[in-house]
């Protein structure tokens, strides 16, 4: 009896009724109208949400509709005494029904439909819980396979990473984990670009014309590259606006600024200049007050809560041997073989495919122990 569900009629004397029937054997609220389901929707999720059609200032069709923008995974049930095709024909388009009832409702008939509709509830969570496990085991993989690959640019960006999660944990972001991806993508087509063009870039040297529009329209071929991958748009959108000045202006050339930039852009852009000037010796604190400086550049409220989030966080710094290193770990020391052969850099984040590297070449040569690492924990 753990989800909740929500009844909506304008009509007082109808909500005691089925409230009566029904609370013991369902977690029943109950609204009078649709502004007031709407305000109830804000105090936490709804499994199940089942409105009367005919209500005075916002009817049923647009309550549900509503509802399914800010709940997509609420199941929504209509009680209509005026069941023409019309009505029932925009409900589905607009309110995506799941069933349509007929008042006056016998309470074994709602029974019978909230049955249903929780079940379906609860299959759909289920399946949203496998596809989002499996899809952060795909990205995962990527991003450590392009770790491999391209070590200067996500080393960054997975220390970047957790300065993310610190920002939406400190913002109170809904969809936290859309800024997380995003921040670890942010990079990916750093892979498209010639390898003496991304050695100039990673070197700061002078960057032909050619070369500087090519740089400057990544975040384009990134969101090409990920906008077509199921559930990636928003992570798409927020790495093409990562180069978005607050204020409007910067890439892409659009009317987009300030709020309507993408929170998890604003997040990202915070994110990685924090870990951009950390990585270089600036004290964080330093690093943030530089970003609370440059006016139109960052959204305030991010930086604010740049400047809070490391509150009750502590850093750990250990010395391991090649068996003790775990992922989210970074370097403070070089791994080197015993002949003085560089494997990684301080700097760099220890991720599985990190290890199962290192794992395989101890099998080969020696490697020098123990290695120094910083953990962050929260």
């Amino acid at each position: 009896m753990s989800e909740r569900i929500l009844l909506v009629d304008d009509e007082a004397n109808i909500l005691s009724g089925f409230q009566r029937h029904l609370r013991k054997r369902f977690r029943i609220k109950t609204a009078l109208g649709g502004e007031q389901a709407l305000q109830l929707l804000e105090s936490g999720p709804f499994a199940v949400i089942v409105s009367d059609q005919r209500m005075p200032e916002m009817d049923g069709v647009a309550l549900l509709a509503e509802v399914c923008r800010r709940s997509p995974e609420t199941v929504r049930l209509m009680l209509t005494g005026n069941a023409d095709q019309e009505t029932a024909q925009e409900a589905v388009n607009r309110g995506q029904v799941f069933r349509f009832l007929t008042k006056p409702c016998p309470p074994e008939t709602l029974t019978e439909a909230l049955d249903a509709a929780l079940e379906l509830h609860r299959r759909q969570t289920a399946e949203r819980r496998v596809l989002e496990e499996t899809l952060n085991g795909a990205i995962q993989l990527v991003a450590d396979i392009l770790t491999m690959v391209d070590p200067d640019s996500f080393d960054r960006s997975l220390a970047a990473r957790e300065e993310a999660a610190n920002l939406t944990k400190t913002l109170g972001v809904g969809d936290a984990w859309e800024a997380e991806v995003a921040t670890m993508l942010a990079p990916i087509a750093n892979v498209t670009l010639p390898p003496d063009t991304l050695a100039k870039v990673r070197s700061g040297a002078a960057l032909s014309d050619e070369e500087a529009e090519m740089v400057e329209r990544l975040p384009e071929a990134a969101h090409r590259m990920l906008s077509n991958i199921p559930r990636l748009g928003g992570v798409a959108e927020a790495i093409l606006y990562q180069n978005k000045r607050f204020e409007g202006s910067g890439f892409p050339r659009d009317d987009v600024a300030g709020e309507e930039i993408p929170i998890a852009a604003r997040i990202l852009q915070v994110a990685t200049a924090v870990t951009d000037l950390t990585g270089r010796g600036v004290e964080r604190a330093d690093a943030v007050q530089r970003l609370a400086e440059q006016s139109g550049r960052f959204d305030p409220r991010v930086v604010v809560a740049a400047q809070s989030s490391a509150d009750g966080q502590t850093t750990k710094v250990s010395e391991v041997g090649v068996m003790g290193l775990s992922p989210g770990q970074t370097l403070l020391s070089p791994i080197e073989t015993d002949d003085g052969r560089l494997l990684f850099a301080p700097g760099h984040r220890i991720t599985a495919a990190v290890i199962a590297r290192l794992h395989n070449q101890a099998r080969l040569l020696k490697i020098k122990e123990p290695i120094r690492v910083q953990e962050s924990t929260l």
